[in-house]
Parts: structure tokens; sequence; C-alpha cells
């Protein structure tokens, strides 16, 4: 993959979008099958995707099958709503818990980050908390909410 190229596509089908758009930027060649994938969507409250707030559950779908198709196995969506929110209840809300249902079998969970752990790392001279778990990722894919 090139970490300097665009990747656009235009369109109406959140999953055929970015499976047409992981096969473009060819991210199987920086996969491998023991690898732990890690999605981060931003699910910052309980709202449904057409709320604008939250990462549409199509685009980790296709994410995900796109995984599977490569041999991950290991797939986890990880997730700290904001303050005072309940991340369970954001899956729930936003679809994600029905990833978990269609796609546990094949290895995904959902995570939330509020029962993990963080651990202090030092980055370009600068000390940041990561949560455990994050940090434990081999590969980890963002998919955020354009703003």
């Amino acid at each position: 993959m090139n970490a300097e190229a665009l990747y656009i596509a235009y369109g109406t089908d959140a999953l055929q979008l970015t499976l047409n758009l992981l096969q473009a930027a060819d991210i199987a060649s920086e996969l491998d099958s023991r690898m732990h994938v890690f999605l981060k969507p931003n699910l910052v409250m309980a709202r449904e995707a057409s709320s604008g707030i939250t990462t549409h559950p199509q685009l980790a779908e296709g994410v995900i099958r796109y995984l599977l198709d490569t041999g991950v196995r290991r797939i986890t969506i990880a997730e700290s709503s904001w303050t005072g929110g309940d991340t369970r209840r954001a899956f729930q809300v936003c679809g994600y818990d029905r990833l978990e249902e269609e796609y546990g079998r094949y290895g995904l969970r959902l995570l939330d980050l509020k029962t993990d752990s963080a651990q202090a790392v030092e980055v370009r001279g600068g000390r940041y908390k990561v949560f455990r778990s994050i940090k434990e990722a081999d590969y980890l894919i963002n998919l955020p909410v354009l703003k």
C-alpha cells in the first residue's frame, strides 16, 4: 500500500465501496492471517449512522469481509464512547452487535475499551496513555466519521 495515495469512491453502497477501496489500496499485502486486527469506529454515542456522528456499520462490515477474505480471523471492533456514554448501547443502536452476531463465528468480537486498562507510552518525546488492547494489536484500521 502506498501511504501517500488517496483513494476516492462515490456511490451509496457503503459495503461495496469499502471493499473496492480496500482492494484498490491492496491492504492485503500488509496483512498476515495470524495478525490480530483492530477496527476503531467512531461510536461516540448511541445514535444511528444516519445522524452523521457515528461510523456506518456497512463500512465496518466491508472491512470485516475484506479481512476474512484475506484469511484474517482475529478481528476486534474496539470503541469507548464519550464520558457518560454507554459503549455497549452504542454497539447495539449503531448496528455493531448485529455484526458480532453474524461474524462472531469467524473470530469477530466487540470490545468496550472502558473495560480495558491503559498503559503509558512514549512517542516522539511525549508521554501518552494508550489502551492495553490497542497497543497489543498487530494492525489498526481507523474508521472515522469525517466532520
